[in-house]
């Protein structure tokens, strides 16, 4: 072979180098723009964890549960879905998910900030996910390939309804559930005393027992939800004292009085 011979070859093999360079990585990203390959247009992060919002058989829950005999209620946002993965369901088992979409703290915060008494306060909140390889109650849907990921956030709300106070449950609730990056559509749970009697229901909730003495209406919203969803009016009793106090026969008089006058100026809807 001459020489001349050796170096034609010799350039048709650098040219082809430079030619597979330049064109391998384009071929790759029409493959994945294109569709090609397992996680084409799915966003994905370390692990193969998926970072979006999942949109097939989710339920989201936010649970108002007033606790009986005191002021308090515990709220508490649920969201949960089939894994998409087995890397996302093992990230839920060991508690190493934190998606950025899930705003259950945003959700509950925004809800007090605009509903609140001044003395309100959200006490006791935690965060936590878990996973569950089978169904668990509440899902409707037969056990996926993955299981179910399971993310909460959960506070406790002290002063929610306050001695003398009517409790108003309205398109507040809806309206900022339905603004939230989780998704638009919410099931609203409410779990009350069970001898609160509301002067108002609407929105045609689901309501049934929970429990041995409370009562739990449920209803499915959206951010076109207009109107009071439920009113119980003066749901926690004002304190009164004994005719004879500490006073003499008149000091209970005076001290129930003084309650019934504080109760009154205090009095007001909690507006939802």
């Amino acid at each position: 072979m001459s020489r001349l011979s050796r170096l034609a070859g010799t350039a048709l093999v650098v040219a082809l180098a430079v030619l597979f360079v330049a064109v391998g990585p384009v071929a790759s990203v029409e493959r994945a723009a294109t569709g090609a390959g397992p996680t084409a247009g799915r966003a994905v992060v370390d692990g193969g964890v998926q970072s979006g919002v999942p949109s097939t058989n989710v339920t989201r829950r936010l649970t108002v549960d007033v606790d009986e005999g005191s002021d308090t209620a515990t709220l508490s946002v649920l969201v949960a879905y089939p894994a998409r993965s087995s890397a996302e369901a093992d990230a839920a088992g060991n508690d190493s998910q934190d998606p950025q979409w899930f705003d259950g703290e945003r959700r509950i915060r925004e809800i007090f900030n605009r509903t609140a008494d001044d003395d309100g306060q959200l006490t006791s909140v935690s965060r936590s996910v878990r996973h569950e390889p089978e169904s668990w109650v509440g899902a409707g849907d037969p056990t996926p390939t993955h299981g179910w990921v399971l993310l909460r956030y959960e506070a406790a709300w002290e002063g929610y309804v306050r001695p003398g106070e009517d409790l108003v449950v309205g398109s507040t609730y809806s309206r900022t559930l339905a603004n939230s990056t989780a998704g638009d559509r919410w099931d609203l749970r409410l779990v009350l005393p069970g001898e609160w009697e509301p002067s108002v229901v609407g929105g045609d909730p689901v309501v049934e027992p929970a429990g041995q003495t409370e009562r739990r209406y449920q209803w499915t919203v959206s951010g076109n939800a207009t109107g009071r969803l439920l009113v119980v009016e003066s749901p926690v009793p004002t304190a009164t004292t004994a005719a004879d106090g500490a006073l003499g026969p008149a000091g209970g008089v005076v001290v129930t009085t003084v309650s019934v006058g504080v109760a009154l100026a205090r009095r007001r809807s909690r507006r939802g």
